[in-house]
């Protein structure tokens, strides 16, 4: 059963990476709790959602905001991209459209993410159309901090609209939590697995270290960062230069061992939730490209440290605390100065995130 069933602003891999954890399957479900915990501590702290959902969000008109008839503040609600309908009269059999050339976005120079919207004063619009102000306005578009992305390879095979599996070019460039998006479709990648790349490759003849030149034939098929499985061992490409990958053997606590000949299993199949956030499963071909959701720096290390500080506090029954300061222990002798518990600077990360410019800060409007 999956335990990742939202969008995570870190994933599993990146918080194994960073404590260094083996890629054991039965650490998945502790690590998978931890990351969807940290994405909550996240939202929390800022006040926002860093990822794209299709929706249409309605208003009271007039309400309790106390702004300019023209202006709507649009509070938990925010744009990720420029409307694409506004209404008037919401809850009558036919809404009055108002043209999104009507419709200023703001803060104009800096969003998104837009916090509110305005009608051009210039032209002849006006909300108010419902009989009574319930639910007056409703905006359809794509809700959440912004929409940014990057490239994350492509399919590397067909997907029909009901396939909860899929194999993909690039095992690194992903990893469980991350919202992808292949065509219009997003999805939320809830597990991964090794399988064969039927690729052959010479080297790793040798139970050492320092027999870590991998010759494949053709390297633009790997991405520096993946981690390969030969045999029972996982290898770690450090660099590739052409068809020669430098990789640190016995990766992630597995046993150093010598190879023969064979193929290399790579991380390319991934289990998925289909149409979420607003869209709808779809066909996908061969070779569609695929990108990710792309979390502000600072949200995505904040999760990290939040994962980490948990994982690492668990085994201890949470007997530490994250404290900026070194423990003070009274003995016999006097008082002992001891290292500081685990978590100890995440009280800085935190502090930086909601100086930063990614939490929402308290606002006036006008009156």
């Amino acid at each position: 059963m999956a335990i990742v069933n939202q969008p995570c602003y870190t994933t599993r891999e990146q918080v194994r990476r960073a404590l260094d954890v083996k890629q054991a399957a039965y650490t998945d479900n502790q690590v998978d709790r931890a990351i969807c915990s940290a994405t909550d501590a996240v939202e929390s702290l800022t006040g926002r959602k860093f990822y794209p959902l299709d929706a249409t969000r309605r208003w009271d008109w007039p309400n309790y905001q106390y702004s300019y008839p023209w202006k709507v503040w649009l509070d938990q609600y925010e744009l990720a991209a420029i409307p694409t309908q506004v209404t008037t009269g919401s809850l009558l059999p036919n809404p009055v459209v108002i043209p999104v050339s009507a419709v200023i976005c703001h803060p104009i120079n800096e969003g998104p993410p837009f916090t509110r919207i305005e009608l051009r004063r210039d032209m002849n619009f006006a909300f108010g159309y419902n009989n009574t102000p319930q639910l007056d306005i409703a905006i359809t578009g794509t809700f959440g901090y912004w929409m940014q992305t990057r490239a994350a390879g492509t399919l590397a095979s067909s997907a029909l609209a009901t396939d909860l599996t899929l194999t993909v070019s690039d095992g690194v460039s992903t990893g469980v939590g991350d919202v992808i998006i292949v065509d219009s479709e997003r999805m939320i990648i809830t597990g991964t697995r090794f399988i064969d790349t039927t690729i052959s490759y010479s080297g790793l003849s040798s139970a050492s270290a320092a027999d870590n030149i991998v010759m494949v034939a053709d390297g633009t098929k790997f991405t520096q960062g993946e981690v390969l499985q030969v045999d029972s061992e996982w290898i770690l490409i450090q660099s590739i230069v052409g068809n020669t990958m430098v990789v640190k053997r016995a990766w992630d606590a597995s046993i150093l061992t010598s190879h023969g000949s064979g193929t290399l299993y790579a991380r390319r199949q991934i289990n998925v939730l289909r149409g979420q956030l607003g869209t709808a499963a779809a066909i996908h071909s061969n070779n569609a490209p695929i990108v990710v959701n792309d979390v502000p720096s600072l949200a995505r290390q904040l999760a990290i440290a939040e994962a980490v500080v948990w994982l690492t506090q668990e085994p201890n029954a949470y007997g530490g605390q994250a404290a900026p300061q070194k423990a003070v222990t009274q003995n016999r002798g006097g008082y002992g100065v001891s290292d500081p518990p685990a978590g100890a600077g995440i009280s800085d990360l935190r502090q930086r995130v909601e100086n930063n410019k990614i939490t929402r800060k308290a606002r006036t409007r006008v009156i």
